[in-house]
This record gives C-alpha cells, sequence and structure tokens, in this order.
C-alpha cells in the first residue's frame, strides 16, 4: 500500500510519479481493475455453465469488463476521497486525477487477465489441457487484483470510521441491504439486459451485491453528509458568542 505522507510543499499539480497515487490513488486503480475483474467472473461462470456460447465470450467478457471498470473506478474513487488520510482535499483531488491516468495501463493488465479467464472457460469445454495451464495466469491475476483491492479498501474504510463518527451505520447498513437483497436476486433472477439472459446463483449474488454498493451506497452515503453538514450547522449555531457571560 502506498504511503500517504506529504512534503510540506506539495502542490495541487504535483508530479505525474506513481508514487504520489498515495491511498487514494491506489483505492481508486484497485477498484477500477476490480470491478472490471469481477464483471469478467460472472461472464466466466456462465460460460462454464453453458448458458452463454464460448464464441461470444471474449465480446461479452470486454463489455462486462469495460462497464464493470468505470463502475468500480467511480466508486473506488468516492471511497477514496471520503476514506482519505490526514491530506489536503486538493491534493486528494490531484491523486484521484493521477489515478485516472495511471488506472488505464492498469485496466488494460486487467483485461488481458479477463479474456485468459473466458478462455479457461473455453479450453476447458473443448477439452484442451494445455490451454487451460496458460489461463491459470489469467486466475491468479485476478485474484491477485481483487486481494490488492481488499487491502487498500480497508486502508481507506479504517480512515473512513476514523473521521466519520456515522461511517459504521452506512457499514452496517450496506450490510444488511445487501442481506436483504440477495434472497431476492437469488428468487427473481432478474435478466442480465446486455445479453439478454438469466443469471445463475453466482451472478445473481455478484448483482445483488452490487446494487447494494451501487444504489444503497451512494444513497446511504448522502444521507451521511447531510446529517454531518447539519451537525456543523447546529453546533456552531448553539456556540457562545466570545466576551459574554
Amino acid at each position: 500500500m502506498a504511503s500517504d505522507a506529504d512534503e510540506p510543499g506539495t502542490r495541487f499539480a504535483g508530479p505525474l510519479s506513481p508514487s504520489h497515487l498515495g491511498l487514494v490513488g491506489q483505492v481508486a486503480t484497485s477498484w477500477g481493475v476490480a470491478g472490471g475483474l469481477v464483471a469478467s467472473v460472472v461472464v466466466t461462470v456462465h460460460v462454464l455453465l453453458g448458458q452463454l456460447s464460448s464464441s461470444l465470450g471474449f465480446v461479452t467478457t470486454t463489455v462486462f469488463f469495460l462497464i464493470g471498470s468505470l463502475i468500480g473506478y467511480l466508486h473506488g474513487g468516492i471511497l477514496a476521497y471520503l476514506g482519505r488520510p490526514d491530506i489536503d482535499r486538493h491534493v486528494a483531488l490531484h491523486r484521484l486525477m493521477l489515478a485516472a491516468l495511471y488506472a488505464v495501463p492498469a485496466m488494460v493488465v486487467g483485461w488481458v487477465a479477463a479474456m485468459l479467464l473466458v478462455m479457461s472457460a473455453a479450453s476447458l469445454l473443448a477439452g484442451r489441457p494445455a490451454a487451460l495451464l496458460v489461463s491459470l495466469i489469467g486466475w491468479a491475476a485476478t485474484v491477485a487484483g481483487l486481494v490488492w483491492a481488499v487491502v487498500e479498501t480497508r486502508a481507506a474504510v479504517q480512515n473512513l470510521c476514523r473521521r466519520w463518527p456515522g461511517a459504521r451505520a452506512l457499514l452496517v447498513v450496506l450490510g444488511l441491504a445487501f442481506l436483504a437483497l440477495l434472497p431476492v436476486f437469488i428468487v427473481s433472477r432478474p435478466t442480465i439486459w446486455i445479453v439478454g439472459m438469466e443469471p445463475s446463483a453466482t451472478a445473481a449474488g455478484v448483482m445483488a451485491a452490487g446494487a447494494a454498493l451501487w444504489i444503497v451506497g451512494p444513497l446511504a452515503t448522502l444521507v451521511l453528509l447531510g446529517v454531518r453538514a447539519w451537525s456543523r450547522h447546529h453546533s456552531s449555531s448553539v456556540e457562545v458568542p466570545h466576551g459574554t457571560d
């Protein structure tokens, strides 16, 4: 995990070195890669189950990877900014912009891993063990990318809970939302409109997690921001003016 120690003279338009990504940039970038990889795993599972043609797997994986990466980077950026360490907000914004630059090559590497994932499914169905061994590199890269995101997220969540008193309540709400949505998605199995097919139980679970994170998460965050703004305004309005008894 990158260090967030800043020099006293750090400017908004700081250098473009990857060493300046810090925790904020690492979280945003790792979420972008992890979002695409999770979406790619969903496609791979459907190819393995025979619910998606292996000939369409590569195109579908690319589409899902791009969508998952963009959504992952967006939400990772929000978490990174809110869960930033003790750094100025301008420095945090600079690191997010820097992360957008480095996220591109990182996502390209993630896309290659995603292609190896779907190749593993096609190789298994075609009975080609040699190609399957090569595709194991993709699975190793996928696990490494997800572990990277988990490690960076853990540090950001710790900062978030330290800086925001209501953050723990937000995490509880997200957990309860996921538990409430999970049986609904597994039973109803909403159609994946991009490919027009019914998702597997694994994909339905991922969709439930995505709905909790990408829909309930932002709404709960807005409520948390509103409560924080109200408490600040309320506390400042009841302060006793200086010079009074």
